[in-house]
């Protein structure tokens, strides 16, 4: 089995291929939190109730045209060793330029239209879809393709709800998801009857971290809330589950916004880090000295800097870019460890 690092790596280098920004800057952030051993573990899910429901006598119309096409579909998100990583790899660009076509020709959702959270998740869905029924020896993704594309998304979703009600806890979390993205309606080609039976779930938000990287260890993670910081920025607050002692907050900042500048007045341990995107962190120690850090995605490894009681700190997005930083405490976060200062 290929090394945790190695499949981090090899799937924050297909994100250049995307010429949409926002695309790149999401697979980037799935690689740097390791989302994409989650998010890739469910559509393996998926991947393999649709075809065992296409085989069965299953009566969900887009899992019964899945039976018509010549093969199953493939699951390309297990990795075993060097050759099936570089298959997938080659797949996953494959993706890339069918979905730089759509969107420049105005075929594919904007991702500017898709909240930020989701944009790694519905990508993944809808891009394997569109990959999996295309000969890589094309000129253009064609019609036909389209409509094959549209079967093995929707017998996806079909196959989501079937492994929901066996009571299926990702399939579950993955219908309220599909709900709150308004994927499985009747617009998309789904009978009345399964649109009411997906509903039963209910309308789930946006998608969460379930784990984060911190000092070379992946540790289990449940979110708490979010909080509207100010104006253009959002913070969604997280717990780790095996240790009460820090909490984390994951910002997410709009072009050209930025945190306020903030004093810290307690806590043991403050630690400020870049996720995703452009942008910069200025320091202003208690000592007087300021320190300035210029952030993007190319950078080698990722930024992180301690700030301590006396210090003051501000995150600013780039005028072009959405920036993802996160700011873990120790101990947990209470109202007073920071001052607004402007």
């Amino acid at each position: 089995m290929l090394a945790e690092t190695q499949q981090r790596m090899a799937v924050g280098f297909a994100a250049k291929y995307f010429e949409s920004p926002l695309l790149a800057q999401s697979i980037i952030e799935a690689a740097t939190t390791n989302t994409f051993q989650r998010e890739f573990s469910i559509v393996n899910q998926l991947i393999g109730a649709a075809n065992d429901l296409a085989a069965s006598d299953i009566q969900d119309q887009s899992l019964k045209n899945l039976s018509a096409l010549p093969d199953t579909l493939p699951t390309p998100f297990a990795w075993k060793d060097r050759t099936e990583r570089n298959q997938w790899t080659a797949s996953f660009l494959e993706t890339a330029r069918i979905i730089n076509s759509e969107i420049n020709a105005g075929e594919y959702k904007n991702p500017q239209e898709i909240e930020s959270a989701n944009i790694f998740r519905f990508f993944l869905l809808d891009g394997y879809a569109r990959w999996v029924v295309t000969d890589t020896s094309k000129e253009r993704y064609l019609e036909e393709d389209r409509a094959q594309a549209n079967t093995v998304v929707n017998a996806l979703c079909e196959a989501t709800v079937v492994l929901a009600e066996r009571n299926n806890p990702d399939a579950v979390k993955v219908v309220r998801w599909m709900n709150n993205q308004q994927w499985i309606e009747e617009t998309w080609g789904f009978d009345a009857q399964l649109v009411e039976r997906a509903h039963r779930f209910g309308d789930g938000q946006a998608t969460h971290l379930e784990y984060f990287e911190l000092e070379g260890s992946s540790h289990p993670i449940e979110f708490i809330e979010s909080s509207q910081v100010n104006d253009g920025v959002v913070c969604d607050v997280y717990s780790f589950q095996n240790d009460p002692n820090k909490d984390l907050g994951i910002i997410r900042i709009k072009p050209g916004q930025k945190t306020p500048l903030q004093r810290v007045l307690d806590g043991t341990r403050t630690i400020e880090g870049h996720v995703s995107g452009r942008g910069k962190l200025i320091v202003l120690r208690g000592d007087g000295n300021e320190e300035s850090f210029s952030i993007d995605d190319g950078l080698p490894e990722r930024v992180q800097v301690e700030v301590h009681v006396g210090d003051e700190m501000q995150w600013e997005a780039a005028e072009d870019s959405t920036f993802v930083a996160y700011e873990i405490c120790f101990p947990p976060y209470q109202d007073g460890r920071f001052e607004n200062i402007a």
